[in-house]
């Protein structure tokens, strides 16, 4: 009976060291887990921290790009402004200009019917005194007649 006992406490004895190194491998393989999920969650923190920054410095170059954007639609609208000046500009300078041709126009049309009067006057006047000089040899002749220094130039 003492080897049934000793035999049982033997038993007992090897159930306690074989439930004891169980433990332990459990614990040991609940650690190396618990390593692998906190390197795990520290591999997604950086993760996300990088696409954080990644997302900080899109945003950062799409508001600097919208900025670019707004100035070069600021600088395209003062240049329209700035080319509808001109042209209003210009329109008024062909006007001016149209204007003033149609000026010349009036005066050349003018000047035609004066020489013209002036034409048919002198004809009028050979005509009635054949013998006098034509005013352009009255003017030669008369011509001589100043003193030296004295012409109008």
């Amino acid at each position: 009976m003492i080897i049934i006992i000793l035999v049982a406490l033997a038993l007992i004895a090897l159930l306690v060291l074989a439930l004891m190194r169980r433990r332990r491998q459990q614990a040991e393989q609940a650690r190396i887990e618990a390593r692998a999920r906190h390197a795990e969650a520290d591999r997604r923190l950086g993760a996300s921290q990088e696409a954080e920054s990644v997302a900080g410095r899109h945003e950062a170059r799409g508001e600097e790009l919208r900025s670019q954007a707004e100035q070069e639609a600021e600088a395209a609208r003062q240049a329209r402004a700035e080319a509808e000046r001109r042209e209003a500009r210009a329109a008024e300078i062909a006007d001016s200009a149209e204007s003033e041709s149609a000026a010349a126009g009036h005066h050349r049309s003018a000047a035609e019917q004066e020489r013209a009067k002036a034409e048919e006057q002198a004809a009028r006047a050979r005509d009635i005194d054949p013998d006098a000089d034509t005013p352009s040899e009255a003017r030669e002749s008369g011509a001589d007649d100043e003193p030296p220094g004295s012409r109008r130039l």
